[in-house]
């Protein structure tokens, strides 16, 4: 049986670089989830509650250098439907989003999600945290994909800024979330 520890750092590098969690938690002779098993499951399901549990960017506002059009803005990034999105149009490079929490919050995690429906696009982007006036970069990874969870050392922040530095045909992002 993993511990917690071990759990929590599998989900963050499989879940959290948009690839799946495979738990590989075999039934007891009798068919049952080994009561050790539970007893982790449940605990790793509270401490992803614990870890998401205030999406500080819900309410917030985003702003982008380029849209497809009125319907596809960065605003669009930070709703709760499936068929809301930002949309990059026809050249995706160097598009930016700016997230603006209202305040200043602690956090050490920024979700991001393309809106898979319309395939993976993105094939680099860097995250920036504005810290004293200046953009400081905190990530710069490869896919988004389906989900990409940014952990950095805790800062307090009121803007984030993602830019796509790689897109193949045009770049979407359907959720901008931020822990």
């Amino acid at each position: 049986v993993k511990p917690l520890s071990k759990l929590m750092e599998i989900y963050y590098n499989s879940v959290g670089s948009n690839a799946n969690f495979l738990l590989n938690i075999p039934p007891t002779p009798e068919g049952r989830i080994h009561e050790k098993d539970m007893e982790t499951l449940l605990s790793m399901g509270a401490q992803l509650e614990i870890d998401f549990n205030e999406n500080l960017a819900e309410g917030s506002v985003i702003t982008d250098n380029r849209h497809l059009d009125a319907e596809h803005t960065g605003q669009m990034a930070l709703e709760n439907d499936s068929d809301k999105y930002w949309h990059s149009g026809d050249n995706p490079d160097g598009s930016e989003l700016i997230l603006d929490l209202g305040d200043e919050y602690d956090i050490d995690k920024i979700v991001l999600g393309e809106h898979i429906r319309t395939g993976q696009q993105i094939e680099k982007f860097t995250l920036y945290a504005q810290i004293k006036g200046k953009w400081k970069k905190l990530a710069s990874e490869t896919v988004i994909g389906h989900k990409r969870i940014c952990r950095f050392d805790e800062i307090r922040v009121r803007y984030f800024k993602v830019v796509i530095e790689k897109a193949r045909c045009f770049a979407t992002i359907s959720k901008f979330e931020a822990y």
